[in-house]
């Protein structure tokens, strides 16, 4: 865990957010997010058991050794007081209107004013504005670090899965849906693999007859975030186990200057 703010200004940094994150964020559920540490340390002394205070990591080339709390301070997102605004995906549905891929709220009725300067009396292409490339004004959640920790993936605890926001009923409705599949994925990828999405699958039961079977590879929170990692991340994602930022964080449903704003007044 990296300690406590110092007093110093806090900083604001920009974090990818896919649709399902942000509707996660949008409902409250949301409250730790994990990426993977780019490039991974290695191990370099002491075990790589799970919690282990004796692990020692490499990083970057630098010619010394870090616990993962000591690596946690060097963490590129910030530490406890700073600020993420999340970057999500905008749809351009005609010329003069634009909405958040996530839940359908136009940005208009968000930031007026930031909209009209974008647009500046033009209309603007149809096309999908990836999370990437949404500017700043734009931003409407703003999440405020905790807490930063450095983990391997698997490590997770099933409460911090719950904290990630997975859910079960969403898992089973289709974890993204259609709308948000990228069309050189293949629709089954993001769900389990087992059962579909559906909970229970067909089993031989005792006299040899088919049965149904609840589904042991999606019935826990953890096993969800698997498959939510695994869809945005790709297959076999998970079974790497990369070392990863483990941040939590409140969210303010708001911009983030004007969040910075009212800690600076």
């Amino acid at each position: 865990m990296t300690e406590s703010t110092d007093g110093a200004s806090p900083k604001a940094r920009p974090i990818l957010m896919p649709a399902p994150m942000v509707r996660a964020l949008l409902d409250g559920k949301k409250t730790q997010t994990r990426r993977a540490i780019r490039p991974q340390p290695e191990v370099v002394g002491g075990s790589d058991s799970p919690g282990c205070p004796e692990r020692w990591l490499e990083w970057k080339d630098v010619d010394k050794g870090y616990t993962p709390s000591e690596l946690a301070r060097l963490c590129p997102y910030g530490k406890p007081g700073d600020f993420l605004w999340a970057r999500e995906t905008i749809d351009a549905l005609c010329g003069c209107d634009a909405e958040y891929v996530a839940d359908g709220e136009r940005l208009v009725d968000v930031h007026p004013e930031g909209w009209d300067i974008w647009r500046n009396g033009r209309d603007l292409p149809l096309r999908t504005v990836p999370s990437i490339h949404m500017p700043r004004w734009a931003s409407r959640m703003t999440l405020e670090l905790t807490e930063v920790r450095v983990e391997r993936l698997q490590e997770i605890s099933e409460s911090d899965a719950i904290a990630e926001g997975v859910s079960e009923a969403d898992f089973r409705s289709g974890l993204l849906g259609d709308r948000y599949v990228p069309t050189n994925r293949p629709l089954e990828e993001f769900w389990c693999r087992k059962c579909r999405g559906e909970g229970v699958h067909p089993a031989l039961g005792s006299n040899l007859g088919v049965t149904e079977v609840d589904c042991s590879e999606c019935d826990t929170a953890e096993k969800l975030y698997r498959n939510l990692w695994e869809s945005i991340n790709g297959p076999e994602s998970w079974s790497q186990n990369p070392w990863c930022w483990c941040l939590s964080f409140n969210v303010h449903q708001m911009n983030v200057d004007e969040m910075l704003g009212r800690k600076a007044a």
